[in-house]
């Protein structure tokens, strides 16, 4: 007889093995044990070897035998889980021991109408050299039925450090081809309002380092995907999904101006002009800089650090 465990966790993994490991452990570190660790590896095998040195019954490696990417990986993580619970942890993030417990008994305690969805606590930066803070989130510990506006305001979910019930995911699922995919998962699921707890409690640890997938220029293709896929029907939430959108309008045709894509960096701008929710101030260098190239990579790596300094601030 197959025993189905009560969460699975899912880590997403390709050609990581040093972060691998370290997530692995930590994964099963967890002071609640009916779990499942899940490593979908979309490089093949390489994580294999880091698996089977852990001996350890509750983690399955599954090697993709084609790349996927990181939306499809997730999609066949999240489908092939076995858990009630659900829980995706990027490689090279950290649960701490108490992560899944905290998660589980929120939703053993948020029994109502409508179910929880997603149980989801505060998280930590931990940097290169091992400087950790943690991070200040506005936003009240407990469960929030309508939380959409929340959600565009304060960014407050992140995907390592939630939890979601089957029935959430089937109810969203697939996610859209986007390294952005987890913008989309809870937008929906707010939209749809369902149920969010939320845990006032740093109970993951965020690795930034220049491999991570949020440091590179392709992520800015990935941002304008994901909030050009979801709407809101809080005015207020439709507001911030349209500034977030011209913000990563704006990133994009940066990057795109450091790339010499002058044309298609006009484009972006003349989009982002389009939703006036960017100030025509910020547009000015970037517009100017597409019709010199001499100034187009200087003005747009300054706008891009203003600008990416300021959304971390957020």
């Amino acid at each position: 007889m197959t025993i189905v465990p009560r969460v699975s966790i899912l880590i997403p993994t390709y050609n990581r093995p040093e972060h691998l490991r370290a997530g692995i452990a930590a994964a099963l570190a967890s002071t609640f044990e009916d779990i499942e660790v899940v490593v979908g590896d979309d490089g093949g095998s390489r994580g294999g070897a880091v698996c089977a040195a852990f001996d350890d019954p509750r983690l399955r490696h599954v090697a993709n035998p084609r790349r996927l990417g990181l939306a499809r990986n997730w999609n066949a993580l999240l489908d092939g889980a076995r858990g009630e619970l659900l829980a995706l942890c990027m490689d090279d993030d950290r649960l701490a021991p108490g992560f899944v417990r905290a998660c589980v008994e929120a939703f053993d305690g948020g029994r109502g109408s409508p179910p929880l969805a997603v149980a989801f606590t505060n998280h930590s930066f931990v940097d290169e050299d091992g400087n950790e803070h943690v991070r200040r989130i506005p936003l009240r510990p407990g469960r929030h039925d309508d939380f959409a506006r929340e959600f565009m305001l304060h960014n407050p979910v992140a995907v390592s450090a939630a939890m979601m019930s089957r029935a959430a995911w089937e109810a969203v699922r697939p996610l859209p081809d986007t390294a952005a995919a987890d913008m989309v998962l809870f937008g929906r699921m707010a939209e749809r309002r369902m149920a969010f707890h939320y845990v006032d409690a740093a109970l993951m640890s965020y690795r930034t380092h220049p491999g991570q997938l949020s440091a590179t220029a392709g992520f800015h293709d990935d941002a304008v995907v994901a909030w050009s896929e979801l709407g809101f029907s809080d005015p207020i939430a439709e507001r911030e999904r349209l500034r977030a959108l011209g913000d990563a309008l704006v990133l994009r045709a940066a990057a795109r101006l450091e790339e010499g894509r002058r044309g298609e960096a006009r484009a972006d701008l003349r989009a982002a002009r389009t939703l006036a929710r960017v100030s025509q101030r910020r547009l000015a260098p970037l517009h100017a800089a597409t019709l010199a190239p001499t100034r187009a990579i200087g003005a747009a790596a300054a706008v891009r650090r203003r600008l990416r300094l300021r959304l971390r601030l957020r």
